[in-house]
């Protein structure tokens, strides 16, 4: 799978994406631009290195915030490259598990947003007379990789 997932093309193609958006730099300080024309030139060995479990992402750009109770909550920024390497592996992954997922489910799918989950609701709502809003807390910082992987193994056959 990985090997139709990532390819110097989809690789460009996530890259200029990228600096569409203006992407900022990360910890390397390479521009999107720059990253665009480094994956032109080193594509190939990039992907040889991602297939073959070679490649080592590089150090995450950290720094905190305040919440809106006050408390600091700490962010990290990938590098550009890294950026494009998640996004194309995101969007190679995410089309064969979407069918897993609830209809009422919004956040993080590609083409499903905050518009459409208002939308949702509104019909809902004519229907059904209470609603519920779930925000467990901190739900991501408490996930546990190991089960993650073994639930992503079921559907991807890939390391």
């Amino acid at each position: 799978m990985i090997k139709n997932i990532i390819t110097k093309e989809r690789l460009v193609e996530f890259a200029r994406k990228a600096k569409n958006k203006r992407t900022n730099p990360g910890a390397d300080n390479m521009t999107a631009e720059t990253a665009l024309i480094w994956i032109e030139i080193n594509g190939d060995k990039l992907c040889r290195q991602i297939i073959s479990g070679k490649y080592e992402p590089m150090p995450l750009n950290s720094f905190t915030v305040a919440k809106k109770d006050g408390k600091p909550r700490v962010l990290s920024k990938l590098t550009v490259i890294d950026s494009v390497i998640q996004n194309c592996i995101l969007d190679g992954i995410s089309e064969p598990l979407d069918n897993k997922f609830s209809a009422h489910s919004f956040a993080y799918r590609k083409s499903r947003g905050m518009t459409d989950a208002v939308a949702a609701y509104c019909r809902m709502g004519e229907t059904h007379k209470f609603a519920a809003r779930l925000d467990p807390y901190a739900c991501f910082d408490n996930i546990d990789r190991k089960i993650l992987a073994e639930q992503l193994s079921t559907f991807i056959d890939d390391d």
